[in-house]
């Protein structure tokens, strides 16, 4: 964290290093990304930087988490930092936007890829943060207080296991249909082969690859941050399947592995619940 005098650009203090335990996760265990925005924020009259992250080897296994911290800007020490996962992926970048801070301290995130389970892993999941600041010796904390999830990876890409390797900020699915020496090396075992004419009349063969779509096959729910209307209680999320979801930031209905199995349960628990389709 840099630390800067916007009148000269000069250094008020030296660097600090983001770093803590959160969990069984070390920060510094595995390199990270922060491809999500800062945001300040006012929580019980301190004024606090939070600041998130995924990481760059985000299907690494045991390492790979988002990650939440707390920068008191009075002390300018890291005063509390939350892994999103047990190591299994749901960083947060939300297309450079931070996160939402709400006038009671309350802050909104959306997560990308990775497992979920509604106690310690948040993957794919709209979050509700609330940070506590340090007082009378007991350190600060920062703790998932409520979610709302659409989905897993895991059912919803047919229980495939994912891939050994992607780093953060590349797509699986479009990278994979680059052709030949386009910057990856794709096999053409088990393609599917479609004969068909093209509109010029002439006989062509399409070949598809056949790529991986299991878990965590890129839909990055938290490929976008959310748009937060505080006025009426809602905040909006979607992800790259085009779908909003308008979300009660008074409750955001704490998604169980149960209620996924039951999605008509699970969206009754958004602002406006429309199932007449």
């Amino acid at each position: 964290m840099f630390v800067l005098n916007v009148a000269d650009g000069s250094q008020v203090v030296p660097p600090v290093l983001i770093q803590g335990k959160s969990g069984t996760q070390h920060f510094n265990a595995a390199m990270r990304k922060q491809r999500s925005s800062l945001v300040e924020t006012n929580i019980n009259g301190v004024r606090t930087v939070l600041g998130c992250s995924g990481t760059i080897n985000e299907t690494q296994a045991g390492v790979a988490s988002g990650y939440c911290f707390a920068f008191d800007v009075t002390s300018n020490t890291v005063t509390a930092i939350l892994a999103t996962t047990s190591g299994e992926g749901a960083g947060i970048w939300m297309a450079g936007q931070g996160a939402v801070a709400d006038a009671q301290g309350f802050l909104y995130a959306t997560t990308g890829n990775g497992d979920f389970d509604g106690v310690s892993q948040w993957g794919e999941s709209f979050l509700k943060l609330k940070y506590t600041t340090p007082s009378g010796g007991v350190p600060g904390k920062l703790q998932v207080v409520d979610h709302w999830t659409p989905w897993t990876d895991f059912a919803r890409t047919g229980q495939t296991v994912k891939p050994a390797v992607k780093l953060a900020g590349v797509s699986a699915p479009s990278e994979a249909i680059k052709p030949v020496g386009g910057g990856m090396s794709i096999s053409m075992k088990n393609s599917k082969l479609v004969p068909m004419v093209n509109d010029r009349g002439s006989p062509i063969l399409l070949v598809f690859p056949d790529l991986a779509s299991g878990n965590w096959s890129d839909e990055d729910w938290g490929s976008a941050g959310p748009a937060c209307i505080f006025s009426i209680g809602v905040c909006v999320a979607t992800g790259k399947d085009g779908i909003a979801y308008p979300i009660k930031t008074s409750n955001l209905g704490g998604t169980t592995l149960a209620d996924l199995k039951k999605p008509k349960t699970n969206c009754a628990k958004l602002a406006s619940p429309d199932f007449s389709a």
